[in-house]
C-alpha cells in the first residue's frame, strides 16, 4: 500500500480531521504552487513553524537530516530527494495547530490537552494537502506515529499499511526524539543508545527494513561511538550524530 494519498487513507478509515486555527487557515487556502521547487515551499512552512515554536523547527530539521540519510541507502529509492526531504520537515507541521502552553508546558498533559496532541497528525496532513504537496509528505505527517504492530494514532494502521514514507519517518523521528536536548520529559541519550532502543522496538513499534536502514546510515563508528550528549553541547553533540551524513539538498 506504499506510495496511496492521505486522502485514501482518510477515507478508508474515516479519520474525521480537525478544524484548523483561524490563522492556520490562511495558510491552507488553495493557491498557486510558489516557485523554487519543493524544498523552497517546504523550507517556507518551516520559518512558519519556527516563528510558532522553533524547537519544533529544529526538530524537523534533524529528522529530514536522518531520513534523507536512511533513504540514500534504500536499494529500491521509492521516492526522490525533494519528496523525501520535505517529508521530514513537515512531519510535525500539524503542531502549528498546538498552543506554546501545550508544546513548551512543564507540568504533565491533561487528558484534553494529550488529545490535542494526537490530532496534529490529521491536522498537518489536511494542512498540507490544502497546499499541494505530494501526497507522500501528506502520508509521512498523518502516519509517523503509526506503529507496526497497529498500536498507532491516529488510524491504527499496521505493517505494510503504513506508507513506507511514514515508516521511515517513524524511525527518523524517534532517533532525533530521544539524542536531542530540551526534552522535559526524559534527559537524552547517547547516539549509540538511541540505536538500541530502536533496534529493540524492531518488529514492534517499526518496520525492521526501517530500522535497517537507519542503523547503517549511522553505522559510521565516527558518527556513533561515544558521541556526547546532547547537553554537553548542541552543535557538538549533533556535529557528531551526523558526521559524515550527507548534508540535506538545500543547504
Amino acid at each position: 500500500m506504499d506510495g496511496f494519498g492521505t486522502s485514501g487513507l482518510d477515507g478508508e478509515r474515516g479519520a474525521e480531521e480537525p478544524p484548523p486555527f483561524a490563522w492556520t487557515r490562511r495558510l491552507a487556502t488553495p493557491r498557486p504552487r510558489p516557485a523554487g521547487g519543493l524544498p523552497a515551499r517546504a523550507m517556507r512552512l518551516v520559518d512558519a513553524l519556527r516563528r510558532h515554536h522553533a524547537p519544533t523547527a529544529d526538530h524537523s530539521l534533524r529528522v529530514a537530516t536522518i531520513l534523507l540519510a536512511a533513504w540514500r541507502l534504500d536499494p529500491d529509492r521509492r521516492l526522490d530527494a525533494e519528496t523525501v526531504a520535505a517529508a521530514g520537515l513537515l512531519h510535525d507541521a500539524g503542531k502549528l495547530n498546538l498552543p506554546l502552553a501545550i508544546l513548551d508546558g512543564q507540568r504533565p498533559l491533561e487528558a484534553a490537552e494529550r488529545q490535542e496532541v494526537a490530532r496534529h497528525p490529521q491536522a498537518g496532513a489536511s494542512l498540507l494537502r490544502a497546499l499541494g504537496f505530494p501526497g507522500a509528505v501528506c502520508d509521512a505527517a498523518l502516519t509517523h506515529h503509526e506503529r507496526w504492530d497497529g498500536a498507532g494514532y491516529p488510524l491504527g494502521l499496521a505493517g505494510t499499511e503504513i506508507p513506507w514514507i511514514g515508516r521511515l519517518t517513524a524511525v527518523a523521528d524517534s532517533f532525533v526524539a530521544m539524542i536531542e536536548p530540551g526534552r522535559r520529559y526524559r534527559a537524552p541519550r547517547r547516539a549509540k543508545e538511541a540505536l538500541e532502543e530502536i533496534a529493540r522496538c524492531s518488529g514492534r513499534q517499526f518496520d525492521p527494513e526501517a530500522v535497517r536502514l537507519l542503523r547503517a546510515a549511522l553505522g559510521d563508528p565516527c558518527a556513533v561511538r561515544d558521541a556526547p550528549r546532547p547537553e554537553d553541547g548542541e552543535g557538538e553533540a549533533l556535529a557528531a550524530v551526523l558526521a559524515g551524513i550527507p548534508r540535506a539538498i538545500w543547504a
